[in-house]
């Protein structure tokens, strides 16, 4: 009760209407219909119900705590949970004899889950295959005056290959071509690092500057008001316009870089991740291979 009620109320006598009471909540009559006296119960006879009530209540108090700090550490340690079992002293639970949980279960991991060696072999071959028989289908398109980038005829192989073991209920080692694909790319990256002559570039530092200061300003305005708001200007949108600004900047591994790292700092975002590798995957490689081979061909 506020202050005023509970003085008007209790001030009354069995039968008196009092009123007009003005609280926060409006104003207020009020009809006394009965007094009843209370009787206070000795501490002796209620203490153990206090202490029951009290352990109770410090109990939800201490596992709210536990639980949002244990979440929390959960989160900020996405790549591993040995920090998480080390604070909280987590132990394996193993089931008495006498608990009739029967015999423990045994997980299996699918094919698409699974690294090991035999994974990696067939991750490695689906990727020679792909790569191998793309070589060709790109030199058959050069052969009739459509120049595309090497790599798209490994990407239409391996579209194929998914799709059929899809149609086949084949299951394809995922894990690791991821972990393959992750690898082939660093070898890249290293490989084209060490073969870079920078003191060619020498003379053309100021202009490279400048295009990357220009460039990195017109992402900056297009993606913050353009993309970032058509894509609906919410946590996903943001997640999404990172990727755009790793499109714009470099390529999909850059989109993807920028996406998990702001993915791991503030949170999952599935509708991008499934809608940004889908785009920067097939869509636009296809897309600009076709616009750079007609522009390629009507300036030739």
């Amino acid at each position: 009760m506020v202050p005023a009620f509970e003085a008007a109320v209790f001030s009354a006598k069995k039968g008196d209407i009092v009123g007009p009471i003005r609280t926060e909540y409006g104003f207020h009559i009020i009809q006394v219909q009965d007094v009843r006296g209370g009787k206070v119960p000795p501490l002796a006879e209620v203490r153990s119900k206090i202490e029951a009530q009290y352990g109770r209540q410090m109990a939800q108090k201490k596992y709210a705590e536990a639980a949002d700090g244990f979440s929390n550490m959960v989160y900020e340690n996405s790549s591993s949970l040995d920090p998480v079992i080390k604070k909280y002293n987590l132990k394996p639970h193993v089931a008495a004899e006498d608990e009739n949980l029967g015999e423990p279960e045994t997980v299996y991991l699918t094919k698409a889950e699974k690294l090991d060696s035999n994974t990696f072999l067939d991750s490695f071959v689906l990727i020679i295959i792909a790569t191998g028989i793309g070589t060709y289908i790109t030199n058959a398109f050069a052969k009739i005056d459509i120049t595309l980038p090497v790599y798209i005829g490994g990407m239409i192989v391996a579209l194929i290959i998914r799709n059929v073991a899809d149609a086949m209920g084949r299951e394809l080692p995922l894990k690791a071509i991821d972990v393959a694909g992750n690898t082939s790319l660093n070898i890249f990256l290293g490989i084209a690092l060490m073969t870079l002559k920078l003191w060619q570039l020498a003379e053309l530092a100021l202009p490279i500057v400048v295009i990357l200061a220009v460039q990195t300003l017109l992402m900056y305005l297009f993606a913050s008001f353009v993309v970032f708001r058509v894509m609906g200007a919410d946590y996903e949108a943001a997640v999404m316009t990172a990727a755009f600004c790793g499109f714009g900047m470099g390529a999909t591994p850059n989109a993807m870089a920028n996406m998990l790292t702001i993915k791991n700092q503030y949170g999952p975002a599935p509708k991008a991740f499934f809608v940004v590798p889908l785009v920067g995957g097939m869509f636009i490689d296809f897309t600009n291979s076709t616009i750079l081979t007609i522009f390629t061909n009507l300036v030739s």
